[in-house]
Order: C-alpha cells, then structure tokens, then sequence
C-alpha cells in the first residue's frame, strides 16, 4: 500500500499545486517533437525521464496490444507514427502507434538489451555482438552498420546524443563517440570500467556509472575524464542531470545526489535495496525504483522521503513522468498510475510478465513491454475520475494478489540484478 504522506508532506504537496505544471522545467536538449514523441531513453539528453507537456493521464485502459518475438528488455522509444521495439531475438520491430500494427523489422547481428535513439529520420540501436547499426526509420532499411567491440558478448547501453555525436558504452570497454553519418568511431575512453548504464548528457559533459563502484564525467568533445564519485557500490542506474545535479542510484541502494561540475556531493538517500533504474526528476523532486519493491518520492533539495508506494516486486527500472502522474513497471507485470502529489495509486494494468523498462510517454498515450514480448499501448480510462476511496483501497487489493504474482516469479527464477539495467 502507499505509505500516507505526513501532514507536513501534504501541506508541502498541495502547496505545489498552485504552480503551472512547466513554469521552472529547465530547458533540455531534445531529439524529437517534445510534443508527441518520445525519441530516446530517458525523454531527454539527461535522462530526467519527465514530460511535463504531456496531457497527463490518470486512471489507464488498453487501448492496444501486441506480441513480438523475443524478451523486451529495452525501452520503447517512439517517432512520429512508429514505436520501435527493440528485442533479445535480434530483432528491431517498429509498430504503428494507432493499433500496433507490425509496419516493418531488422535483422541484427546480436540480441538488442539498450534502448534505441530516433534523430534526424534515423533509428540507431546498438546490439550484443557489439555493433551499432542506423536503420531509417520510415521503412527500416539499413544505412551502417560498425562493429566497435570484437571480443565477444558485449552488453550495451542506450544511445544518447547532444546533435553532434552519439555515445554508448559497450561491454566494459569504456565509452564510445560515435559519427551518427556513418559510424565512425571519433573517439573512446577505455579508462572508464562501464557498466551498460546509457550516459546523461548536459552542456558538453556525459556522465555515467561504472563497475568500480563510481560515477564519471567526461568532455564530450574528446572523452577527457572531468572528475569521478566513489559510491557505496556498483552504478547499473543510467544518472539523470538537470539542474546542475547529477542523480543516481546503487546495488547498495543508494540515491546520490552530485553537483554536476564538480561531483561534490549534495545529499544522499538510502532505500531498502538494490537501485538499478535511473531517477526521474521533476522540478521539485526525485522518483526512484528499487528492489525493494517501493517507488519513492524524494525531495530534490535534500532527498528527504516524500511518499513511497508498495508495488507487488521488484521495481527494476525507473519511473517515468508527466505533468501529474508517475508511471512505473514492476516484475510482478503490472504498470502503476501513481499520483505525483501523494503516491496514491490511479490505476494499475497488467501487462503480462515482469516489466523491466520504463514506459514511454507519446501521443497521449503510454508504451509499455515486458519480458514475454508483449507491447501495450495505454490511454487514459474512458471513465468517471477515480475516487479517492478507490485510490486507496486499490493498493491493499494489489498488495494480496501481488504476493502471490510474487511468489509465483520467485520460484520460476531468481535472478541478479545485471539481468535488467537501462
């Protein structure tokens, strides 16, 4: 169940109501239409994953689905008419976002487990061979292909760019600066020991976590290091910036906080366990995932706890978030409605098996896989509002049943936490 806020939490919370939902949202580089699409990990080139022009849903239905083959372990990104869909069968799927509808494939030489990037009419996903290929994006015909890492399995991450160059991390080879013309390396910092944590890019630094407990940030101009953070444990959460703030999470369960200049820290915030999704960030706070099953709201200014809400398991990746409302899977296959203010739940759906990306926000509407190869397409419910009474009787029902889905997944495989990273 959501653990009610405090009355100081509340009082703080409706307070923000009186402020239009985009008045401080700092201004952030942009690959696509901020209005429909949501092109990249993350929403934006620091990974804040808040879209606070979206017409904001609350309570959700289905509007479609779709199967795909192949476990989803990446998120979706949209462009223009098409949600890509990037699978383990070494297949990128792009679907018509009216109804799912399959409108064409690639093949790639490698399973896909990161995120694609649409730029510029351009799809550029990064596969387990090493290779990074560019399809475009109208009829998925393949433009280049490069294979920067030849010596084996190499688990990536997302692809990010700041217009000039695209930067991934591939196996624990460090970091890549890519030509997005024709794959050109122009570029790479071996000295980081990456994860496949996909980078933050602000004002001509990247930052991203690594496997020697640290999160670094480097010159996107040559991959010069800046400067390096020890944490408490491993960086496998892709950091946010906005602000001047860096925000990151740990398998120690740690959220960070770092000025992003010079990677002093401004406060941390401990959870239960493993954190291994990237924050969402908002202009007055910070949401996290953890493995201890909760979401968390947590300030921006101290990390001082909001609210948290229980989901039925792990939550493995991060939250994503429009003008009211937090968006988030949990591996026990559900997607939850949260409200912003409060953590009370709007409503939850299920979409099938564990759910360990987040979901993208476009087209008034959400976009969800899972684990099994299943993509829904969300709208809001065609419904009277949700009440308040089933805004809270709604997660104790879910706490019972999500026991059970529970125990159920437990016993059908444990798993490590290096299986779901964004």
């Amino acid at each position: 169940m959501p653990e009610r806020p405090s009355r100081r939490t509340l009082l703080k919370s409706v307070g923000t109501l009186s402020l239009p939902a985009v008045s401080a949202s700092p201004t952030r580089a942009r690959t696509g239409d901020p209005a429909s699409d949501w092109s990249e990990f993350g929403y934006d080139s620091g990974n804040s994953s808040h879209k606070p022009a979206a017409t904001a849903p609350t309570a959700l239905s289905t509007r479609w689905t779709a199967a795909v083959d192949g476990r989803i372990d990446a998120p979706l990104v949209t462009g223009d008419s098409l949600v890509f869909v990037a699978t383990r069968a070494n297949t990128l799927y792009a679907l018509d976002t009216a109804d799912g509808t399959v409108e064409w494939t690639a093949a790639t030489s490698g399973g896909l487990m990161a995120a694609p990037l649409v730029a510029d009419g351009t799809v550029f996903a990064s596969a387990t061979d090493g290779s990074v290929y560019a399809f475009d994006a109208e009829t998925g015909s393949q433009e280049w292909r490069v294979q920067p890492w030849e010596k084996g399995t190499a688990n990536t991450s997302g692809i990010k760019t700041d217009g000039h160059s695209l930067y991934l991390t591939l196996a624990n080879s460090g970091v890549y600066a890519i030509d997005p013309a024709d794959g050109g390396v122009r570029w790479t910092q071996p000295a980081i020991p990456t994860t496949e944590t996909t980078p933050a890019l602000s004002d001509g630094t990247g930052y991203v976590g690594a496997r020697d407990d640290r999160l670094y940030a480097f010159s996107t101009n040559d991959g010069t290091i800046d400067w390096s953070f020890e944490a408490d444990g491993r960086v496998e959460s892709a950091p946010a910036v906005a602000d001047g703030t860096v925000y990151f999470g740990t398998i120690a369960g740690t959220v960070y906080a770092l000025d992003a200049e010079s990677g002093e820290p401004q406060w941390s915030s401990k959870t239960g366990h493993w954190v291994t999704g990237s924050p969402a960030v908002t202009d007055d706070t910070v949401f996290v995932g953890s493995y201890d099953h909760h979401v968390y709201a947590l300030s921006r200014t101290d990390g001082s706890e909001q609210w948290s809400y229980r989901t039925g398991m792990y939550v493995s990746a991060g939250p994503t978030v429009s003008a009211d409302s937090v968006y988030v899977g949990s591996e026990d296959g559900r997607l939850y409605s949260l409200d912003a203010i409060d953590g009370t739940a709007f409503s939850t759906t299920d979409i099938g098996f564990r759910v360990r990306t987040p979901p993208a926000i476009a087209n008034n509407s959400i976009y969800v896989g899972d684990t099994e190869g299943n993509v829904a397409a969300l709208e809001p419910r065609q419904t009277e509002e949700t009440t308040s009474l089933e805004k809270w009787l709604l997660p104790g029902l879910l706490t019972s049943s999500g026991l059970v889905a529970g125990a159920y997944l437990w016993l059908r495989r444990e798993r490590s936490p290096a299986d779901s990273r964004e």
